[in-house]
């Protein structure tokens, strides 16, 4: 792979007179730019097991079981990152970067209740799919390379006299220890669900829904090249002060969340005169902490604020409601209706210690490398806990309408003249904010507003 070079031309020159002011090298784990050697690939294996019994006429039941394993490697990483890391650094080189297994159960049993309608009933556990490459050091991307960059500073300069090197082409971050001790795993949820329906007159039922799900094992991690003051949390230096952050990402739960919601339903199916779909759901959402993490950018334990105060649970909205209706009308004539209601989305009035983009105190490590204090000035709630001091925004409503009239031609040939209304009203709500920094000259700013009013006609010829 050929370097890519950056020329500047002079005023009233041509291409003859170029001068060279930059030149960007590809260097791939070899060293060189010649070839891409890193190669990463995954092993996984995964069984699955299910059955339904009918105990009775009126129970059914159904169970089953599904086990994964999963190993991802990237070749030669341990032969190359082994010869050119400083001795002791804290990361785990080995080629196996990930492997776990995994079991998924899951369980349901539904009861026919005649009369009373249809209960049932479901438990089980899911976890999130890993990819290669997840960027959070779990695994690396394959096939990358790092670039060094040979400068003139300044730009009319001769030569290139700056160098600026880039990183490993794979990154020191990494995911779980060699030995185990600290093994890195994946995001599980578990998941409950009871509901009940109940058949009507005339195509139509009704029914309810609950549902409980809990995300565990959440994936963060720790930095493991940092000291900072016990009482301040300003960055003191780095045991390695020749790389930044080495981060090790696994299964700490310093934070968990929480979903429940219960949702109403009503249909009657589309038949005959009209026909209508309708539901409410209330949503709780909510994300938990445990404790706090002393290497974490985005922790308030240094400002006297405790992992209680940071509970959320009132920034998502929690009223939802959806409705999809139409109705016949005289002269072959279709009328119908959408509409769409989203309660309003809440933001933590956020402040911090100094005013926004103030520059971060410089600190010089141990090998005379200076870098900025990447914990200074870091925003916490201004009512020094979540959920107290918000800034809530529109509620969303929109509104479809669509009028259809069908005329036939003949032999089969059927013309549909249609005229739609799109976001009838509710264009000037607004669901969120630019910042909802006290600090920000954006603060409070409504953004990310409903669409404007759109009216369309249309033709369809059918033959």
């Amino acid at each position: 792979m050929a370097p890519v070079e950056f020329y500047f031309r002079p005023p009233g020159t041509t291409g003859s007179q170029d001068i060279l002011f930059e030149r960007d090298v590809m260097r791939s784990l070899d060293g060189t730019g010649a070839t891409i050697a890193n190669k990463a690939y995954e092993h996984h294996y995964a069984m699955y097991f299910q059955d339904r019994w009918k105990p009775s006429s009126k129970v059914a039941v159904k169970a089953g079981v599904r086990v994964e394993t999963n190993k991802i490697y990237t070749a030669d990483r341990q032969k190359v990152l082994g010869s050119l890391l400083a001795p002791g650094v804290p990361t785990n080189i080995d080629d196996l970067e990930f492997h776990q297994w995994v079991t998924m159960p899951n369980f349901g049993i539904a009861y026919n209740a005649d009369k009373w309608g249809v209960f049932r009933g479901t438990m089980g556990r899911g976890y999130e799919w890993l990819d290669l490459g997840g960027g959070d050091g779990t695994s690396h991307a394959p096939y990358v390379l790092a670039t060094d960059i040979f400068r003139a500073n300044p730009r009319t300069s001769p030569t290139l006299n700056q160098t600026l090197p880039g990183g490993f082409p794979l990154g020191l971050n990494f995911g779980g220890t060699p030995d185990d001790s600290i093994h890195n795993g994946r995001t599980y949820v578990n998941e409950f669900s009871g509901s009940w329906e109940h058949s009507l007159p005339r195509a139509s039922s009704m029914g309810a829904t609950f549902l409980w799900r809990r995300n565990w094992d959440y994936q963060s991690g720790d930095d493991v090249n940092v000291t900072r003051d016990l009482k301040t949390g300003a960055l003191l230096g780095r045991p390695f002060p020749q790389y930044d952050a080495i981060r090790n990402t696994y299964n700490p739960n310093y934070t968990w969340q929480q979903n429940k919601s219960l949702q109403l339903m009503f249909t009657r199916n589309f038949v005959g005169g009209w026909g209508v779909n309708a539901n409410y759901s209330y949503i709780f959402q909510a994300t938990y902490r445990t404790r706090w993490n002393p290497t974490s950018t985005t922790d308030l334990q240094f400002y006297g604020i405790s992992p209680e105060d940071v509970t959320s649970a009132r920034v998502n909205p929690r009223n939802h409601a959806r409705l999809s209706t139409f109705f016949k009308l005289p002269l072959d004539t279709t009328f119908s209706v959408f509409y769409l209601y989203t309660g309003p989305n809440r933001s933590n009035v956020m402040t911090g210690p100094f005013p926004l983009n103030t520059a971060a105190p410089a600190v010089a490590l141990s090998n005379g490398r200076v870098v900025s204090d990447p914990f200074f000035n870091i925003p916490y709630p201004r009512g020094r806990r979540n959920d107290a001091d918000m800034l809530t925004a529109k509620d969303s409503h929109i509104v479809n309408l669509r009028v259809q009239k069908d005329l036939s031609l003949g032999f089969g040939r059927k013309l549909a003249l249609s005229a739609d209304a799109f976001n009838l009203f509710n264009v000037g709500a607004y669901t969120g904010f630019l910042s909802a920094d006290a600090r920000s000259s954006n603060f409070g700013l409504p953004t990310n507003y409903v669409p404007a009013r759109v009216g369309q006609v249309g033709l369809r010829l059918t033959f």
